[in-house]
């Protein structure tokens, strides 16, 4: 029956050359709240459900309006954040699986609005052999209206207007000592007055924002 009354989802898989489903093959994968997130004006949040091994609904609420659903949405990918922007609560990023993507909300449907221009793919062909996609896993928004984000593959790169200005080279982060060809993978990002935190599975590595003109150290 799953958990709290919801059922599992019967995950199915065809013999493609009969196009019969294979009995031995049918899975059960339990649906689960991945990750939540408010509006900056606390009006809205957003809900991803796993809803399968590659498969995530997004769905955002009116908390003014006691919860009423505003948007419900089906994509075929693991979503593994979502966030409002800063000063619109109409417009979500979504990072997961091959996607970085920016959605607004338009008669209750997410519209992608992505143009993101230059986002690093770490050996793409490669990746793309194994079966493989980039995978954008945190994002975080500066005081100066920029994005920050990173991936799997150990890029962290800063966003102005749709455009990749810099791309930090995670080989400059590498500890002496790590066995050569080590890549990092960064899992999560959290933004302070100063600066932002970038985590791997063991490590932190901080950074510091360097000041625009004529402003305080720190604040750029």
């Amino acid at each position: 029956q799953g958990l709290n009354g919801i059922p599992p989802v019967e995950v199915i898989v065809k013999d493609n050359k009969k196009n019969q489903v294979q009995s031995d093959k049918v899975k059960y994968f339990q649906r689960y709240v991945s990750c939540l997130a408010w509006s900056a004006d606390d009006n809205y949040l957003a809900v991803v459900v796993r809803n399968g091994p590659n498969e995530s609904y997004v769905l955002t609420y009116d908390y003014i309006m006691r919860g009423k659903n505003q948007c419900c949405e089906k994509f075929d990918y693991v979503v593994n954040e979502v966030k409002f922007t800063p000063r619109d609560n109409q417009k979500l990023v979504l990072l997961g699986e091959g996607m970085f993507g920016f959605f607004g909300i338009v008669q209750k449907k997410f519209v992608d609005m992505s143009n993101y221009q230059d986002i690093p793919n770490y050996q793409e062909a490669r990746l793309a052999s194994r079966g493989l996609k980039q995978t954008f896993t945190s994002v975080i928004f500066t005081p100066h209206d920029q994005i920050i984000a990173c991936s799997e593959t150990g890029d962290i790169f800063v966003i102005e207007i749709m455009q990749v200005v810099q791309v930090i080279d995670p080989n400059q982060l590498i500890q002496k000592g790590t066995e050569p060809g080590t890549r990092l993978k960064f899992n999560h990002l959290k933004l302070n007055s100063s600066g932002f935190v970038a985590a791997t599975d063991d490590v932190l590595y901080f950074f510091k924002f360097k000041p625009h003109p004529g402003e305080a150290p720190g604040k750029g």
